[in-house]
C-alpha cells in the first residue's frame, strides 16, 4: 500500500508542476500577444497621421454601442511637453484619462532618431489607468504621441489568471481524488 501512496503522491505533484509551467507560460504568451496587437494598432495609427498633418486629434470612429469612440488617445506635444492637441480615448460622454508624459522624454524622443515602434508604459493623470505610448516626430518639431489605456489587456489577463487558476484547482482536485481511489483498500 505505501508504494500505491507514494506514486500516487507523485503523480498529484508532476500534475500540479506541469499545470502550473503551462499556466505560466499561457499567461507570458497571451500578454506578449495582446501586447503586440497594441502595438502595431498604434504604429498604424502614426502612420495614417503622416507627418504634415495639421493640428487636429484624428476623428473618432464609431462604436457598437452607438456613438463615437476612440480605441486610443491622440496628442501632439511640442519639445517643451506642453500638449499641443489632444484626442482622448474612449466615447465623448466619457472619455479615458490622457497620460502623463514628461518634458523629459519628449526631449529625449526628439533628440535622438525617433524609433517609431518603440512603446512604453506611462500612468494617466488619474493614476488608476496604465496606458502604452508610442512616438514619431512631426516636420513641425513636435511629437505625434499615440497611448492606449491598458484596461481591457489587464483585465483580460486577470480573467484568464482566474481561468486558469479555477480549471487547475478542478484538475488538482480530480488527481487527489484519483489519487485517493487507487490508495483505498477495497
Amino acid at each position: 500500500m505505501k508504494l500505491r501512496v507514494a506514486l500516487a503522491f507523485r503523480l498529484a505533484v508532476v500534475v500540479a508542476l506541469a499545470l502550473v509551467v503551462l499556466a505560466v507560460f499561457v499567461t507570458r504568451q497571451t500578454r506578449a500577444d495582446l501586447l503586440s496587437q497594441v502595438d502595431d494598432r498604434m504604429r498604424g495609427a502614426l502612420a495614417s497621421q503622416g507627418r504634415e498633418q495639421p493640428l487636429t486629434p484624428p476623428p473618432p470612429r464609431a462604436s457598437a454601442a452607438g456613438g463615437e469612440s476612440r480605441a486610443s488617445a491622440h496628442l501632439v506635444i511640442d519639445p517643451r511637453g506642453t500638449v499641443l492637441v489632444s484626442g482622448p480615448s474612449g466615447t465623448q460622454a466619457s472619455p479615458d484619462p490622457l497620460p502623463v508624459i514628461s518634458a523629459e522624454w519628449v526631449q529625449h524622443e526628439l533628440a535622438g532618431p525617433v524609433r517609431p515602434g518603440r512603446a512604453r508604459f506611462v500612468n494617466a493623470a488619474s493614476g488608476d489607468t496604465r496606458n502604452r505610448i508610442m512616438a514619431v516626430a512631426r516636420a513641425d518639431g513636435n511629437l505625434d504621441v499615440e497611448a492606449t489605456p491598458m484596461t481591457f489587456v489587464d483585465q483580460s489577463i486577470a480573467d484568464l489568471i482566474r481561468a486558469l487558476t479555477l480549471g487547475s484547482g478542478a484538475v488538482l482536485i480530480g488527481a487527489a481524488l484519483t489519487s485517493f481511489a487507487v490508495c483505498v483498500d477495497r
